[in-house]
């Protein structure tokens, strides 16, 4: 119901991309990983892995750029 989540969803849907959601809602495993991995409960947060390294995401509008950029790649 998250109008932030639903943009980004609506993104990753329209650009075509596999990217594996999940409910920190109920899902308390990705709770945990979202909090250890920023910090933060605040959602939407994409998980960026590039070779050794971890980044943590959270502003829909950014997310959403990221992935327009990244979705000439794929």
């Amino acid at each position: 119901a998250c109008p932030y989540c639903l943009r980004v969803r609506a993104t990753i849907w329209r650009l075509g991309l596999n990217i594996d959601g999940r409910n920190v809602l109920t899902d308390p495993a990705a709770r945990v990983e979202l909090i250890s991995g920023g910090a933060s409960t605040m959602v939407p947060g994409l998980k960026i892995r590039k070779e050794d390294s971890i980044h943590w995401m959270y502003e829909s509008a950014d997310i959403v750029r990221y992935l327009q950029s990244v979705a000439v790649y794929v």
